[in-house]
């Protein structure tokens, strides 16, 4: 839930009266300055606080710090008009004005967290990970070039994202990687191991959380500039409803539509609708200021608070926006090489070379395995299971009564292509010789 950024409500309600927005601000309405303090003045603020209590009470400290920016409130984009002025003069619609003040706004609070830190001297023994939960939205003045798609894909804009380390000990982070680049494969799921094991030592349990961790601790890679533990990434088995919830920003992902995402190093299979597809990028700065509140070409105009720093608006946008090239079709299947390859423009899955044909074969055996894992799991698919039929199994019975498959399977069987919905192009028929899916009981929904 995001409230308003100098106001401190949500959609209208006072703070505290939604739950969510309890959690997250509640505690800090008694603040010096709330009320008319910027959201990310006031985050950076009550965090700077805590470093300096650690400082006095001697004790390690864990700060989990999302900041609203840059989303929007109240379905406005809030930013500071001086930092519009300041940085932004140029830049010749509103919409990408307000963007771009968010970002700056958002890096200035994350500089007052360092600065608390470095005051403090507790910045020889803190490490800051910086990332993001996805990219950009294509039709909020999301920017994701080089990337194809928008947040609410599949596609590499919609699931990659930039993300850095940074602690003032040359301990921790040794000078020769600072400023570097590290490339290795990496999940959202490796910081639950990666912060606890690699950054602070200890060794988590198994039981540790609800299921056995499955994540990797990348530290010693990250920091030895390593080649990654982590080879492959299930990104999607069966999700339905992915943008019922926005469907402005590409909302065709719903119902019975099965999408299979998997990836193995550089190689990334896909199956079904995955989103928008196009590209979306930063607008060149022009050659003169103009001013906050008359934006060219057609765009929202946005607007000025009287008497404040408060500048708001519409951060959707039209503009800046391609399709070339052109996404392929992958209803019946793509492969992507994403080193040489990162928009996703070229569909690898009708090659038949061996090389080609190997990592096939071990991304049809990585989609097997993770159903295999997650089968019976009620909140792993939805009842109907039609996420198996992808798959051209050679089944020998199906229970149309409770719309669940049954076993047993055929044993060795072919992924052929025959079956239209196979994920093999028509000359593609390959024997797989791997683990076979065994029966799905039902279970209740």
């Amino acid at each position: 839930v995001v409230d308003d950024y100098w106001y401190h409500t949500e959609l209208g309600h006072n703070i505290g009266t939604s739950g969510v927005v309890n959690n997250t601000l509640g505690h800090l309405a008694g603040w010096k300055g709330a009320n008319w303090t910027h959201t990310d003045d006031l985050f950076s603020g009550a965090t700077a606080q805590i470093v300096h209590q650690a400082k006095e009470t001697n004790k390690p400290f864990f700060v989990y710090l999302a900041f609203q920016s840059v989303h929007g409130a109240a379905k406005q984009a809030q930013a500071k008009c001086s930092l519009i002025n300041e940085h932004y003069s140029t830049t010749q619609k509103d919409n990408w004005k307000l963007a771009g003040a968010m970002r700056t706004s958002l890096d200035q609070a994350i500089g007052n967290v360092v600065n608390a830190l470095k005051e403090t001297g507790l910045d020889s023994n803190t490490v800051i990970a910086f990332l993001s939960d996805n990219g950009g939205a294509h039709s909020r003045s999301g920017a994701n070039w080089p990337y194809r798609g928008s947040k609410h894909t599949l596609w590499e804009g919609g699931i990659r994202v930039p993300s850095f380390i940074w602690s003032g000990s040359q301990q921790l982070i040794p000078p020769e990687r600072r400023g570097t680049q590290w490339s290795g494969l990496s999940h959202s799921s490796d910081w639950f191991r990666t912060i606890p094991e690699g950054m602070i030592g200890v060794t988590l349990a198994p039981d540790s959380s609800p299921q056995p961790p499955d994540g990797f601790n990348l530290w010693p890679a990250i920091i030895n500039d390593e080649v990654s533990p982590r080879t492959s990434i299930v990104h999607s088995l069966y999700t339905p409803s992915i943008v019922a919830a926005a469907p402005q920003d590409g909302g065709t992902i719903r119902g019975k539509n099965s999408k299979l995402v998997v990836q193995i190093g550089q190689y990334k299979y896909a199956k079904g609708p995955l989103g928008w597809d196009g590209f979306s990028e930063w607008p060149t700065p022009g050659t003169q200021s103009i001013p906050y509140g008359t934006s060219i070409d057609g765009s929202e105009v946005g607007l000025t608070e009287d008497g404040t720093d408060h500048c708001r608006g519409n951060m959707r946008s039209k503009d800046n926006l391609h399709m070339k090239p052109r996404a392929p079709n992958c209803k019946n299947g793509c492969l992507f090489d994403l080193e040489r390859d990162p928009g996703e423009s070229k569909n690898l899955w009708g090659r038949s070379k061996g090389s080609i044909v190997t990592i096939k074969r071990e991304l049809l055996a990585l989609l097997v395995q993770s159903i295999q894992e997650v089968q019976g799991t009620p909140w792993a698919f939805p009842c109907d299971m039609d996420v198996l039929k992808t798959f051209s199994f050679h089944i020998r019975d199906r229970a149309e009564a409770n719309n669940s498959w049954t076993g047993p399977y055929t044993q060795p069987w072919v992924l052929d292509s025959c079956n239209e919905q196979g994920p093999f192009e028509p000359d593609a028929t390959l024997e797989y010789t791997g683990p076979i899916v065994q029966a799905v009981s039902p279970h209740p929904c």
